[in-house]
């Protein structure tokens, strides 16, 4: 790499030391980061079809790796790299927050699981466990993918919450799509879940969907027998 593109990469980096990404157009964003994963060429132009390709840097960042091999000058490695930033930008966020969670402060839990769920492509199905302090034990993943009645029901949810020894506990699944309305399988499986454990001294808080950076709570609409959709799927509940 000549000496012009040395200068440009010191540019950059000072920039970024001095001012942080948000002094950084998208494109240059890209750019900073290829650095890292592809030495001694001149990254401008494989930042440029990054973004004329994908359209904004999320997409860019979501992009399967055999799309990404696609733009020249991407190899495998640089795949890799670009695909770990959603990971890397959550477990920071829940690391910052899940020792300290509580139930009882919902802006944090909801805070929790928009940090949780950042990234994620396919629909994946939690568990938020609480002691009897009202803090988080665990989070477990109950299904990762389209989820279906046989891979998440109340007696594998009953397993996990009773051999933790959980005093309560959240339901919570995303929608990658961005639509927060729950599906019919979506309040059925709540209201199954709710009766299950109306006997028992586990507290279920409620079941909340993750879509478009915001969450909402289905519990209350499951049970509402004047909703429309729980009117429809009610028969198959009984």
């Amino acid at each position: 790499m000549d000496a012009l593109h040395n200068k440009h990469r010191s540019r950059m980096r000072n920039k970024y030391r001095e001012s942080g990404l948000d002094a950084f157009a998208d494109h240059e964003v890209l750019e900073l980061l290829l650095f890292y994963a592809i030495p001694r060429v001149n990254v401008n132009g494989v930042a440029h079809e990054l973004m004329r390709r994908f359209g904004t840097l999320d997409r860019v960042f979501e992009a399967d790796a055999s799309e990404l091999c696609e733009v020249p000058g991407i190899g495998e490695n640089t795949a890799l790299l670009i695909g770990m930033i959603p990971d890397f930008a959550r477990r920071y966020a829940l690391a910052k927050n899940s020792g300290k969670l509580q139930m009882s402060d919902c802006e944090a839990v909801a805070q929790y699981l928009v940090n949780y769920y950042i990234g994620q492509t396919r629909e994946k199905v939690n568990l938020l466990l609480f002691d009897n302090n009202g803090k988080l034990i665990e989070t477990v993943t109950l299904h990762d993918g389209a989820a279906t009645g046989s891979d998440v029901n109340v007696e594998r949810i009953a397993e996990i919450v009773f051999s933790r020894k959980a005093a309560s506990f959240i339901l919570a699944h995303n929608h990658p799509g961005g639509d927060a309305e729950p599906s019919r399988s979506d309040l059925a499986l709540t209201r199954s879940v709710y009766r299950a454990f109306e006997n028992f001294r586990v507290n279920f808080r409620d079941h909340i969907i993750v879509a478009g950076g915001k969450c909402r709570g289905i519990l209350a609409q499951s049970l509402d027998p004047t909703d429309e959709i729980w009117e429809k799927s009610v028969d198959k509940d009984r």
